[in-house]
């Protein structure tokens, strides 16, 4: 073998050598790494819907509250509305003082069947309800009848079962279940809501604020890792261009040898 052929030989041979001996790393992040810090973010997540569903829950309760004690508000005042027109019609004859008892009938109905509603799944509150129910209806059944009466031209009949106080026993009866007990029990549950959802805010809030960081610092150690290797990506990748280069600089001047070789053998 000529000293071409050899030198030939010898130069690919380093080049070989050089480029099977880069130190290519391994990544730094496996997927064990990532399936990791995904289940972080994941949780991170998971955290933050609960901590919104808890707040709507919460929400949803406050605004049940609010509107129970409206209901009974409403209820409260349309009773009384019907009382005042009964006695306004009893004491006058004018019927135009029962349209007060007339317009509170729809409204008195109207707050009940809300209420059932509202405390649906509630037995403590439905068995309230319907002792409540039951103290309205004999009210404004006490009401009717003396009306009644006093259209019937015995206005002094329905007077005295005025002054027997039944009404008046009757009016506690709903007062008692309405208002010391159903409402003074509603507004118990609203204050508790109202602190509830305080509470489920703080919480939520404190979530959202640590999840943020642990996301930022996720994300930061992330991309730290990512730009190291890059970097050694970056570094591997000039290696080997320049190790191709020099191996086409050699190839490049083999040939120009060889031709030159030919060249001289024609002449000879």
């Amino acid at each position: 073998m000529n000293d071409s052929g050899i030198l030939k030989l010898s130069s690919l041979k380093l080049i070989f050598l050089r480029l099977v001996s880069v130190d290519v790393k391994p990544s730094k992040f496996s997927k064990f790494h990532y399936g990791f810090l995904a289940l972080i973010l994941f949780g991170i997540g998971y955290l933050s819907f609960t901590g919104i569903t808890a707040i709507i829950d919460a929400a949803n309760q406050r605004t049940k509250s609010r509107q129970i004690v409206s209901a009974l508000d409403q209820l409260h005042t349309a009773i009384v509305s019907a009382e005042t027109g009964q006695r306004g019609f009893l004491l006058t004859g004018n019927e135009d003082y029962l349209v007060p008892y007339n317009q509170s009938l729809e409204p008195i109905e109207h707050a009940l069947s809300a209420l059932k509603t509202y405390y649906h799944g509630d037995v403590t509150a439905l068995t309230d309800l319907s002792s409540l129910r039951q103290a309205v209806d004999d009210k404004l059944q006490e009401i009717l009848q003396t009306i009644n009466l006093a259209k019937s031209g015995k206005r002094t009949q329905a007077i005295g079962v005025v002054e027997t106080n039944l009404g008046a026993q009757k009016m506690a009866e709903v007062n008692h279940f309405l208002v010391d007990r159903l409402q003074a029990e509603e507004e118990t549950r609203a204050k508790q809501r109202a602190d509830h959802m305080d509470q489920t805010l703080s919480n939520m809030i404190l979530r959202i604020t640590g999840g943020s960081f642990l996301a930022i610092f996720i994300i930061g150690f992330v991309a730290y890792f990512l730009k190291i290797e890059l970097k050694d990506r970056q570094k591997i990748e000039a290696m080997l261009k320049t190790e191709q280069q020099r191996l086409s600089d050699i190839i490049t001047t083999q040939v120009n040898i060889a031709m030159a070789g030919l060249e001289v053998e024609k002449v000879m």
